[in-house]
């Protein structure tokens, strides 16, 4: 049996995705930084595209625990994350 709290498990999940977030922020910059001695203008149209991207991709994870709680709360269940907002 596991003694990780729901609370603890989300706040991995939200520290893995936001890893990858960056892992994949400098993948794409890499990408860009070769792309951008042939085609300067298209590189900058693609790293503007996916900074947009992550930006929301980071809102609805900062939603998350709002969301979830909220969700707990219709079936009947006391919220359990309690530094979300409300």
């Amino acid at each position: 049996m596991s003694s990780t709290s729901p609370e603890s498990g989300l706040t991995s999940t939200i520290n893995t995705i936001q890893r990858g977030l960056f892992g994949a922020v400098i993948t794409l910059m890499g990408f860009g930084a070769a792309c951008a001695v042939h085609d300067q203008i298209l590189t900058t149209v693609v790293l503007l595209a996916v900074v947009g991207g992550l930006l929301w991709l980071q809102t609805v994870v900062l939603r998350l625990p709002k969301l979830i709680n909220e969700a707990a709360e219709a079936r009947g269940i006391p919220p359990f994350l309690s530094g979300a907002q409300r």
